[in-house]
């Protein structure tokens, strides 16, 4: 299964991936600046055993 995370740089995306995941594997940054300079695939095993890629991509911009 893949997921791709889609928003405007400084939104919290890489943010969204470390809740998922329940820990700390996607690099992120207490302002607005831009942590994701392309895109990057995490795989993501849950609790039940279900297994996602997620990919967290650049900043769209308005």
């Amino acid at each position: 299964r893949n997921v791709v995370i889609f928003g405007e740089t400084g939104a919290g995306k890489s943010s969204v991936i470390n809740l998922l995941a329940g820990q700390a594997i996607a690099h992120i940054s207490p302002d607005s600046h831009r942590c994701t300079l392309h895109w990057t695939e995490y795989q993501i095993t849950f609790e039940d055993g279900s297994r996602y890629k997620v990919f967290d991509t650049v900043g769209l911009e308005e």
